[in-house]
């Protein structure tokens, strides 16, 4: 067998732990599967006691209601006019429709109602009321 041949054996053998390191026990911690879901948000029956819904041809249905999303100013924001960051960031909605919200009123700067061309200021609370 010549060097290279050795060599390539060599290689390919897997290497052995060392007796005189100590083994690490590299086993995962078991979590526990119970404490994780009462932790995650939107699964106890508290949450769905909250709202109120009907039966209709064995299906369950919500009735519909107002929900308000809310977030502060990010830094990002700062100077930019609101109707550009909404048509920009949130783009679930054309500009029309949020330009159309905040005329109505329903998308708000600090629960005030502003104009189309307001500049978003830090630590701005803005509040957009949906109904689903």
């Amino acid at each position: 067998m010549t060097e290279k041949e050795k060599t390539k054996l060599a290689s390919t053998e897997k290497r052995k732990a060392d007796e005189s390191e100590p083994v690490k026990d590299l086993k995962k911690a078991k979590l526990e599967t119970k404490a994780l879901k009462a932790k995650r948000p939107g699964f106890t029956d508290e949450r769905y006691h909250e709202t109120s819904y009907y039966i209709e041809n064995g299906l369950r249905k919500v009735y519909p209601y107002y929900f308000t999303f809310t977030t502060f100013t990010k830094g990002r924001w700062v100077g930019e006019k609101i109707l550009d960051v909404f048509a920009r960031e949130f783009r679930a909605h054309p500009a029309e429709e949020y330009e159309r919200c905040i005329k109505a009123g329903t998308l708000t700067v600090n629960y005030d109602k502003v104009p189309t061309d307001y500049r978003l200021k830090h630590n701005d609370l803005l509040a957009n009321i949906v109904h689903r």
